[in-house]
Parts: C-alpha cells; sequence; structure tokens
C-alpha cells in the first residue's frame, strides 16, 4: 500500500508516473508508460496504483517496488473512471470506443463495454453506497446515472456545457 506520505503524479505530456515524498517533494522513482498518462487512483483494496494511458490501457502499479502489476487493454484511449469500494473493478469511461469498460483489476480481464448513450464521455464518479456511477457526456451535455451491477440507465439529463470532472457527496448526490 502506498505511504500517506507520498504522492503519485502521472503526466500526459511524457506519459510518466512520478513518486514523491510529500513532505520533502523529493523523487522516489518514477514508470514510464507511454502516451498520455493521466487519472490516477488508488485501488482501495490493494493499494495499488492504477493509471490511464495510451492508445487504450490501464496500468496496475505497484507503488512500493514501482512497477507495473499487470496492463488492461482497452478499445481507446480511457478517461475518467472510478474503482468500486471493494476495489475489484474498474469502471472506465473510452469514449473514443463510444463505451464504457467494466474491468476486473485482480485478473485484468474486460467483463463487459456498455454502449454509451452519447458521446464524449469524460468525467466519471462512483457512488461509494449508492450502487450508481454518475457520468457526463459533452456530445450532447447530458448528465446520465447508471446503476453499477447493470449498466442499466437511472436517469439521463440537460446538463452545462464542457464539464471537467463530478463527484457524488456523501448523502449521494452528484455535483459538478
Amino acid at each position: 500500500m502506498p505511504d500517506r506520505d507520498e504522492l503519485v503524479v502521472a503526466s500526459a505530456g511524457d506519459g510518466t508516473v512520478r513518486f514523491f515524498d510529500a513532505s520533502s517533494l523529493m523523487p522516489l522513482g518514477s514508470i514510464a508508460l507511454g502516451d498520455d498518462a493521466d487519472n490516477v487512483r488508488v485501488d482501495p483494496r490493494t493499494g495499488q496504483v492504477v493509471v490511464g494511458y495510451g492508445s487504450g490501457a490501464l496500468a496496475v502499479l505497484d507503488p512500493v517496488r514501482r512497477e507495473i502489476v499487470r496492463t488492461i487493454k482497452l478499445g481507446a484511449h480511457p478517461e475518467g473512471f472510478q474503482i468500486d469500494g471493494a476495489g475489484r473493478k474498474a469502471f472506465v469511461n473510452v469514449p473514443d470506443a463510444h463505451t464504457i469498460a467494466v474491468l476486473d483489476l485482480d485478473t485484468g480481464r474486460v467483463l463487459a463495454n456498455w454502449r454509451a448513450a452519447h458521446f464524449a464521455n469524460f468525467p466519471m464518479a462512483l457512488g461509494r453506497d449508492s450502487g450508481m456511477i454518475g457520468m457526463v457526456y459533452r456530445i450532447p451535455a447530458r448528465l446520465v446515472a447508471l446503476e453499477a451491477a447493470s449498466g442499466a440507465a437511472d436517469f439521463d439529463l440537460p446538463t452545462c456545457d464542457d464539464a471537467d470532472d463530478l463527484s457524488f457527496d456523501d448523502k449521494g448526490i452528484v455535483s459538478m
């Protein structure tokens, strides 16, 4: 599990994931993934770091040994993604493939590719207790909620243009 006093930074510019000591900001190491490394998440169960990158992959990283544990291939570059509370699944927006990929982080298998309802699905949030996935599409600007178990839509509403982030509060209400 990563040390609480450690920062992990992904650079889309050069595709490198860098590890820093949080108190001194001294570099601790790095991993070169390739093009467009972004969207860093920590698996709550294992402490492994998950990063989207390249023309279509997630890298699962060991932050202690600073090495790649596994690579999970996707149909195109991943954008927003979230890891469920148990750390078993990742839900990934893959806008250029027009899908939401559901992944098993332990095996690296793609469990499902749900068809995206609209175009340019970028930000995503996962309601920890509700079993709901929130996402925003840019074309047209829509806020959509899906059931995490099935991918079925709960609602599909108009929203603001060009949303870049999304979250649920502790009451399960979506905010941008």
